[in-house]
């Protein structure tokens, strides 16, 4: 076993439903954020791409809960009989994915941060290759080293109680829900300050004379204000970071408790009503994992506004190839880059420190 028992018995014929249903929820929203992203060249940014990858990793999570529920064991007990140190393989591919998915999910978060509290410019250059290395070498390096102990001890893989295999799958459980909460409430208060920075400096200005180069500063001032309301003021960002650590913590609060309950009763676990509650929850909840990171990072409002204008603009262009759309519309080119937001948000900072009074972009778009 490689951390805890992910998949159902084959008898267990309603723990099967369950993982079959949230498992194939999960299979349609990563199938939808990967054909909008594939599709939608002008959709490809950076944090879109990171978004991109962790939905990839759900994508394959879902396929072994679906494909491993609804195959003969013994095809596993031939595996197993070759290499005894790793037990069951579904339950360890999965161990290996999930701690990708965490470890995705910091990347994400760490770019956020970056973005936001450190406005980095080179977020995708300096990180991007890090990512790849973190997210997919240390899940390798924490399972070899369980095939390692196991292989040099003769572990028993009929024992669920064994706590080195917990520890290897929830410490980095823990560690990307701890740094998912930091870097929301860092983002927060960054975010908050600015807003406050920035209000309390363009009231200032505002009531001193000749500041404004043109004669309708004060319709200036209240349309960038306005606009800065709307990427600090109500920051979409912050509810999308929220909506996750709620629904991982959801999500993986079932598997938490089965391991506390298997380790306190090694042996009777088994029989325990609880603990039959609590398994069949995690595998209702678990596989749906992915799907709830569709809906929060993929299907929100932004997303489907960026769409909608895609297919406007293509339809357009398929109709009059000749109209004005074809100067506006290019779908090998991004609608949208860190570079032009980090320029509207030094833009905030330096209106806020006193500098001139700036005319925010109306077109400008927000990161979520």
């Amino acid at each position: 076993m490689s951390s805890l028992p992910f998949i159902p018995n084959e008898g267990d014929t309603l723990d099967t439903i369950f993982v079959t249903v949230s498992s194939s929820f999960t299979l349609v929203g990563c199938c939808f954020i990967i054909f909008s992203y594939i599709y939608f060249k002008e959709l490809r940014e950076f944090n879109l791409k990171l978004v991109f990858i962790l939905t990839l990793n759900d994508l394959v999570i879902s396929l072994i809960f679906l494909i491993s529920t609804h195959i003969s064991r013994s095809y596993s007990e031939i595996v197993r009989e070759a290499l005894p140190f790793i037990c069951s393989v579904p339950d360890t591919l999965l161990h290996y994915f999930f701690i990708s998915s965490f470890f995705w999910s910091v990347a994400i978060a760490h770019t956020l941060l970056q973005v936001i509290a450190y406005n980095n410019m080179n977020v995708e250059s300096v990180y991007y290759k890090f990512y790849h290395m973190v997210a997919w070498g240390i899940p390798f390096l924490l399972i070899f080293s369980l095939f390692l102990t196991r292989s040099l001890r003769h572990a028993d893989c009929s024992r669920f109680d064994s706590l080195y295999p917990h520890l290897l799958f929830f410490i980095p459980l823990l560690v990307a829900l701890l740094y998912n909460v930091v870097v929301c409430v860092i983002v927060t208060r960054k975010l908050k300050k600015d807003y406050s920075h920035y209000k309390a400096h363009s009231l200032k200005d505002t009531s001193i004379a000749g500041i404004a180069k043109t004669s309708s500063a004060s319709s200036i001032v209240s349309s960038s204000f306005n606009e800065f309301v709307k990427i600090v003021g109500t920051p979409k960002i912050v509810r999308t970071s929220l909506l996750f650590l709620i629904s991982f913590a959801f999500c993986w609060l079932w598997s938490l408790v089965v391991v506390v309950l298997i380790i306190v009763n090694p042996l009777g676990w088994h029989d325990s009503p609880t603990m039959t509650f609590f398994l069949r929850m995690s595998y209702i909840f678990t596989p749906l994992q992915g799907f709830l990171n569709s809906l929060i990072y993929g299907l929100h409002e932004d997303l489907w506004i960026k769409m909608k204008e895609s297919m406007r603009n293509r339809w357009n262009y398929w109709v009059d190839p000749n109209n004005h759309y074809i100067d506006e519309y290019n779908p090998e080119q991004p609608s949208f880059n860190y570079e032009t937001y980090y320029e509207e948000y030094s833009d905030i900072h330096r209106s806020a420190s006193g500098g001139d009074i700036f005319i925010f972009n109306n077109d400008s778009t927000t990161i979520n």
